[in-house]
């Protein structure tokens, strides 16, 4: 069919020190997988360093004759599985080696609002070692902007919240917050 975007496959074994050109028309050269990092040149271009799951794609509308191969940098031989072809490949697979741990949260700890007494910064969480994350809100019936941060936090130090803001805070280290006024302060924590 005209226009039909294929590909091949194709394995080699270049030995050490060697380089191999295969002669192919395509856009682009998919390295599937390379036992080792090595160079690759399309058509007489100067050679690329590339590895196992990266693309070399040609502009749109252009092609190229030749692929060369170049090990002549390692010492060991390179055995390599690539894909040539015209068009765009996409690789959707995915591959996970080891173990797979997925952490959830296990509690979620919503605290009374803090009192803040004005100009006076104050530790509104303590040190949590199980915190995933942290919610500090500036209330929306509060008149003034509050500042969050660690225990240097002040009027010109710290997260700026606005009226009704919340800061979400991926720490289990101590959280203060500076308020120029008499406001409260609304504080969750998630646990791991």
């Amino acid at each position: 069919m005209a226009g039909a975007e294929v590909y091949a496959t194709f394995r080699y074994t270049v030995a050490a020190g060697a380089s191999e050109t295969i002669p192919a028309v395509g856009s682009y050269v998919a390295i599937l997988d390379a036992n080792q990092t090595f160079h690759v040149a399309l058509d007489d271009d100067t050679p690329q360093e590339i590895q196992s799951g990266l693309t070399i794609q040609m502009e749109p509308g252009e092609r190229f004759e030749k692929v060369t191969i170049d090990n002549s940098q390692n010492g060991a031989d390179l055995t390599v599985f690539l894909a040539i072809g015209t068009g765009e490949l996409r690789d959707a697979r995915l591959s996970l080696s080891g173990e797979v741990q997925l952490a959830t949260p296990t509690g979620l700890m919503t605290d009374p609002d803090v009192a803040m007494l004005a100009g006076v910064a104050a530790q509104v969480l303590a040190v949590n070692n199980s915190r995933k994350e942290a919610f500090v809100t500036n209330l929306a019936s509060n008149a003034v902007a509050i500042r969050v941060g660690d225990s240097n936090v002040g009027a010109a130090r710290g997260i700026e919240l606005s009226p009704g803001q919340t800061a979400v805070l991926s720490t289990e280290a101590a959280i203060w917050v500076y308020s120029p006024s008499d406001q409260p302060v609304a504080v969750t924590e998630i646990e791991q």
